[in-house]
C-alpha cells in the first residue's frame, strides 16, 4: 500500500505506537454539539502540532455538523494526509473529494450493496484516493476481504442508528481476525481512554479513530498523547502438527496452542503418519475451543474419506492437489463445517499468482512450506523475504511454516508479522514424539 494516509499509519507502527487518528467533527448525534465555540480548524492545527500524522474530517451536514468547505479549511490548515468521512454513495462524491485534496476517502459498507461498494472502491482508485472500508460485522468484513481491501475501519459502533450504542473495541476483537491479509486495520469509534487504545491494539488494530474523547478534553492535545500507546505486534495462532500421542496433545492444548494438527495417511511415506482411527480418536478427545486439524493430501475420495472418519476443524492438502480438486473439497468439506489449508512450495510455478487462484478458491489460509511433498522428513527453514512477498500478494492468511522453534519464534514474529505459525520438528525430542519443555519454552517466547 503506497497512499499517503497509509503510509502515515505504516510510520507511526514502525515507531512502536499505534497510530492515533484525531476525528475533526462538529456534532455528534449522541453527544451533541462538541465544538463549543471552538475553532475546528485552528484545532486541527493544534493536534497536528502535537504530533498527530494524520486527521479524520467528518463533512456530513446534517446530522453531523460538517462540511465540504470544512474540509477544504482543515486542507489549507495542514499539510498531513487527511480523510472524508461522510456517506459516499455516488462517484461525484469520490471527484468531489478529489479536488478537495483528500487522501483517503470513507466507503461504508452498511449503507449500500456490493455491486456500488467495488464500482466506488475502484473509481476512488482510479482518482488516487485510499478507499477506506468501514466494517461494523462479520459479513461486512467478508465482503472487504472480497473487495480486497487493503485499508479496513471497524466501526465499533452503529453507523445505520447514527453510532448511538456504546460499542467499544472489543468489537474490533471480535472482527480483527477476518481481516484481509495485509490490511491495515483501524479501530473506529468507542476510544476513549489510553486503555480502549491498548485492547485495539492487542486485538491488532494498527490505528485508532479518536473523535469525542478528543473533543471532551479539557487539553485536546495532552489527551491525544495519553492515546499514542505501544503497539505490540499480537501474537499468532499457534498450530502444532505432527502429533501421535495424546500425552504430547495434552501438553500442546495445557500452553496455548489454538489448533492441534495430526498427519493422517499422508501418501508419502513420513515419521508422523496415523490411521485415520488413530487420528479420530486423538481429535475427539481435544476439548474446544481448541480446533483440531487433518494434514493429508491425494485425490478428492481419498481427502473426503479421511475428513469424513476423523471429523476434524481444518484439513491441510499438503500433496501437490490441483485448483480444481481443491476447489471441489472447499465445497464439499465445508457442508460439514470444514475449512481448508493449502500448502504451497517454493518450487511452485508463478506461485504469488497460484496462491492468488487459491484463495479465489475459497481456501481458508495458504501454508508456505519449504519442504515439499517429496521430502516432507527434512528441515526446512522458512524463506522470510519470500513470505512477506507471498503475504502482500494475496488476501487470505499465509501460514508461516519452517524453522521455528522458541529460539527464534519471537524474532522470526517479529520480522513476518504472520496471522498464524505451524511447528512440528521445532519442538520435537525426535519425530513424532514432542518435547513438553521446548513448548513450554515456545509458548513463553510468545508471550515474552
Amino acid at each position: 500500500m503506497t497512499g499517503r494516509f497509509a503510509a502515515a499509519i505504516a510510520a507511526e507502527n514502525a515507531r512502536g505506537r499505534v497510530a492515533v487518528i484525531p476525528d475533526i467533527k462538529c456534532i455528534s448525534p449522541k453527544e451533541g454539539d462538541l465544538l463549543r465555540g471552538r475553532d475546528p480548524a485552528a484545532a486541527a492545527k493544534r493536534l497536528v502540532d502535537a504530533g498527530a500524522p494524520l486527521l479524520s474530517v467528518v463533512t456530513e451536514r446534517q446530522r453531523f455538523g460538517g462540511s465540504a468547505e470544512l474540509l477544504a479549511a482543515i486542507g489549507r490548515a495542514v499539510a498531513v494526509p487527511v480523510l472524508r468521512k461522510d456517506f459516499i454513495t455516488r462517484p461525484e462524491q469520490l471527484v468531489e473529494t478529489a479536488e478537495l485534496g483528500a487522501a483517503a476517502v470513507l466507503l461504508i459498507c452498511a449503507i449500500t450493496d456490493e455491486e456500488n461498494l467495488r464500482s466506488l472502491y475502484d473509481k476512488a482508485l482510479a482518482l488516487g484516493l485510499e478507499p477506506f472500508v468501514e466494517v461494523h460485522t462479520a459479513q461486512e468484513m467478508a465482503l472487504a476481504k472480497r473487495l480486497g481491501a487493503r485499508l479496513v475501519g471497524i466501526n465499533n459502533r452503529d453507523i445505520v442508528t447514527l453510532e448511538k450504542d456504546d460499542g467499544g473495541p472489543g468489537r474490533t476483537a471480535r472482527l480483527a481476525a477476518g481481516a484481509p491479509a495485509g490490511a491495515l486495520l483501524v479501530s473506529e469509534s468507542g476510544i476513549l481512554s489510553a486503555a480502549d487504545a491498548s485492547l485495539a491494539a492487542a486485538a491488532g488494530a494498527d490505528a485508532v479513530l479518536v473523535g469525542t474523547a478528543l473533543w471532551q478534553a479539557d487539553d485536546m492535545a495532552a489527551m491525544y498523547q495519553t492515546l499514542r500507546v505501544e503497539r505490540k505486534t499480537p501474537r499468532p495462532i499457534v498450530k502444532i502438527c505432527g502429533l501421535t500421542r495424546a500425552q504430547d496433545v495434552r501438553a500442546c492444548i495445557e500452553h496455548g496452542a489454538d489448533i492441534v494438527g495430526f498427519v493422517v495417511e499422508y501418501p508419502h511415506p513420513v515419521s508422523w503418519n496415523l490411521d485415520a482411527p488413530t487420528a479420530r480418536k486423538l481429535i475427539a478427545a481435544v476439548p474446544k475451543p481448541v480446533q483440531t486439524c487433518a494434514v493429508t493430501g491425494g485425490s478428492v475420495e481419498h481427502v473426503l474419506r479421511v475428513a469424513a472418519e476423523t471429523r476434524p476443524d481444518y484439513i491441510q492438502l499438503h500433496a501437490g492437489e490441483s485448483l480444481a480438486d481443491t476447489a471441489t473439497l472447499v465445497g464439499e468439506l465445508g457442508k460439514s463445517g470444514i475449512r481448508v489449508i493449502k500448502a504451497l512450495f517454493p518450487d511452485t510455478p508463478d506461485l504469488e499468482k497460484t496462491a492468488a487462484d487459491f484463495c479465489r478458491a475459497g481456501v481458508h489460509a495458504v501454508l508456505f512450506d519449504p519442504r515439499t511433498p517429496n521430502d516432507a522428513s527434512r528441515s526446512g527453514a522458512a524463506d522470510l523475504s519470500r513470505y512477506r512477498e507471498l503475504q502482500r500478494a494475496i488476501d487470505c492468511p499465509v501460514v508461516l511454516a519452517g524453522g521455528i522453534k522458541p529460539e527464534n519464534a519471537a524474532a522470526m514474529i517479529r520480522a513476518a508479522q504472520p496471522r498464524m505459525i505451524d511447528l512440528m520438528s521445532g519442538v520435537e525430542a525426535s519425530p513424532g514424539i514432542k518435547d513438553h519443555a521446548r513448548i513450554a519454552a515456545l509458548f513463553a517466547a510468545l508471550h515474552d
